[in-house]
């Protein structure tokens, strides 16, 4: 497989740097030996990891994954929505939707995104957090994350693509367990 534009490469190479840093950490294993597969139907696939399913998710230059045990033939699902609303400049004019005019819109984007990825069998509930980042040249902003068919509060890695700068543990956001 090769992803021609250089931002989506590096999105993807984040991506599953990250996944297996996560898959480390929960495998106790050596990153080393952590395999990431593509199953039929596209999706990451961490194998030799017992009963553990793996998403990830991108907005812009932000990346997110997310590892958490599954039943079999079930799916977990996160998205991220990296929202510049104070600063119009920087909604990204790639994007074909408007703008969002209000947290609760994004919101509820980004949970529907994430429940999308968990497909139709969900067994555990979903989550929602959000935070706020300084964004050199652009200012602040609002980070929202969504995790679906996770059993407790999930713990994901983040990083941003664009400076290298990450959180090299998971992170333990302030989650609220979302009302579908």
């Amino acid at each position: 497989m090769r992803i021609a534009r250089s931002e989506r490469r590096l999105q993807f190479v984040f991506g599953h740097w990250l996944a297996r840093g996560l898959l480390s950490h929960w495998c106790d294993r050596p990153v080393e030996d952590v395999v990431i597969e593509v199953a039929a139907d596209g999706r990451p696939q961490p194998t030799g990891c017992g009963e553990l399913a793996l998403s990830l998710a991108h907005s812009g230059a932000w990346v997110v994954a997310l590892v958490a045990p599954a039943a079999q033939g079930t799916c977990i699902g996160v998205d991220v929505e990296a929202d510049f609303r104070a600063i119009s400049a920087g909604w990204p004019a790639r994007r074909r939707r408007a703008q969002p005019r209000d947290d609760a819109v994004t919101a509820a984007w980004v949970l529907g995104e994430a429940q999308a990825k968990a497909g139709p069998r969900r067994l555990a509930p979903s989550w929602q957090a959000r935070w706020e980042v300084e964004e050199p040249d652009v200012g602040q902003a609002l980070l929202h994350l969504a995790a679906a068919n996770v059993e407790f509060s999930p713990r994901v890695c983040l990083v941003k693509v664009g400076d290298g700068s990450y959180n090299p543990r998971p992170i333990d956001l302030h989650w609220k367990q979302a009302l579908t």
